[in-house]
């Protein structure tokens, strides 16, 4: 059985999410290779360039890795193509809301990972934020504010493009403790690699976005922060002087076992085609045909008017915002 995954962006490399780089789990074999055919196509957000491909209609998935914000909304529903589509906001036809399975950053691969023991790193007491100065969105904008408030303080350490830029988070987050993670739009299955690359770094997660975060990782491996609580300052520094990541270790070895064996891409992909029965022989024996596909944004061809019309009076608002001065 053949899994071809088809996306638009080059880092990470996905083979490092495999045992021994193997690009397999169990039973299941993925590829990113330019195949004539695949029993089964998995669409990462969007696909770089257009192409073609035999493959049963009924058997064609996407993932969204974007936030349903005002700027990428319509990507929540994304191509006429596709049978079944994993994304955080319900479209009432052929979804499932669900996590994105988004790949983790830190430069570091799955054995590495599934063998690290938290004895072998130097953990000191302190917070660390590694983020870009970003400012696409509204989410992007508030997360900047929350940053310029925070900066004064001496035991948060900030890093990232447009700040203080690192070759890879990894080296970061493994001295620390704690860690912010912040997503830039907040709903009720949007998390990402902001908080995964904490947890598999044993960094505990000082985290704001996903509103049912809880209902992913166990009690304990993480601290729900609120950036509009005006005493913030004294609530970091708190954490910073309790003993919360000591208490909490077999917390965030649990969710780091859920993130490298449930929750990141390949045990996530097996796990919903077997619950969905796709991997049955009638579902993979059935005739394929030949599927094309636009690369780039001209995939997207399966949202409402509606919002065509949102993303249009968003790009009118950014225009005005940038001839209107500030004051």
């Amino acid at each position: 059985m053949v899994i071809k995954i088809e996306r638009y962006f080059s880092y990470p490399d996905l083979k490092r999410q495999t045992p021994n780089h193997s690009m397999k789990w169990g039973d299941f074999t993925f590829t990113e290779d330019a195949v004539e055919e695949c029993d089964y196509l998995v669409i990462l957000e969007y696909p770089k360039k257009d192409f073609s491909i035999q493959v049963n209609k009924n058997n064609i998935i996407h993932i969204c890795l974007e936030p349903a914000n005002e700027v990428s909304k319509y990507r929540q529903y994304a191509n006429k193509n596709v049978k079944l589509i994993f994304n955080q906001l319900d479209i009432k036809k052929n979804n499932i809301l669900s996590h994105g399975a988004l790949p983790w950053h830190i430069d570091k691969d799955f054995d590495f990972l599934q063998d690290l023991k938290v004895e072998s790193l130097q953990k000191e007491n302190k917070i660390v934020w590694v983020t870009s100065n970003q400012r696409t969105s509204k989410g992007h904008n508030k997360r900047m504010d929350f940053l310029d408030r925070i900066k004064p303080l001496p035991f948060v350490h900030l890093y990232g493009r447009g700040i203080n830029p690192i070759d890879d988070k990894w080296e970061v987050l493994n001295t620390a403790k704690y860690a912010i993670a912040y997503e830039n739009f907040q709903s009720d299955y949007n998390w990402t690699e902001k908080i995964t690359d904490c947890l598999l770094s044993y960094t505990m997660p000082l985290y704001f976005g996903c509103n049912r975060i809880e209902e992913f990782f166990p009690k304990g491996s993480f601290i729900q922060i609120d950036p509009n609580d005006k005493h913030i300052d004294l609530f970091l520094k708190e954490i910073v002087n309790s003993n919360k990541w000591e208490e909490n270790l077999d917390a965030i070895s649990k969710a780091r076992d859920l993130i490298l064996n449930e929750y990141q891409l390949f045990p996530f992909l097996v796990n919903q085609i077997k619950t969905l029965g796709l991997e049955k022989s009638d579902a993979v024996n059935t005739p394929k045909e030949l599927v094309h596909f636009k690369g780039g944004n001209a995939y997207f061809d399966n949202y409402p008017i509606i919002i065509t019309i949102e993303k249009e009076i968003f790009k009118l608002k950014r225009k005005i915002e940038t001839y209107i001065p500030k004051f």
